[in-house]
């Protein structure tokens, strides 16, 4: 299955204080950014991704893969992932 990587828009927080385990801890610093790449595991290699790049991927991580989603600036949902159904492919 081909799937091709189309970006998405996240939250990242640059630090931590306090403590997780008595729920005295906290965030300061996040913002919002447009990632360009993605990283995933599929339990036998890394499959990475550049914002547009097409990989080969097996039909079970690709179906995993379609149902990701993120809502944009504007309020929409949006896909993060897309099948294409020809292209060249990058295969690592």
């Amino acid at each position: 299955m081909l799937i091709k990587y189309n970006g998405e828009y996240a939250r990242e927080v640059r630090s931590y204080s306090g403590c997780s385990k008595c729920g005295t801890g906290r965030t300061t610093g996040g913002k919002e950014v447009y990632k360009t790449e993605t990283k995933i595991f599929d339990g036998t290699r890394f499959l990475h991704w550049r914002v547009g790049e097409t990989l080969n991927v097996d039909e079970l991580i690709g179906r995993y893969l379609l149902r990701k989603t993120y809502v944009d600036k504007d309020g929409t949902e949006k896909h993060q992932f897309e099948e294409v159904s020809d292209a060249t492919t990058t295969d690592q």
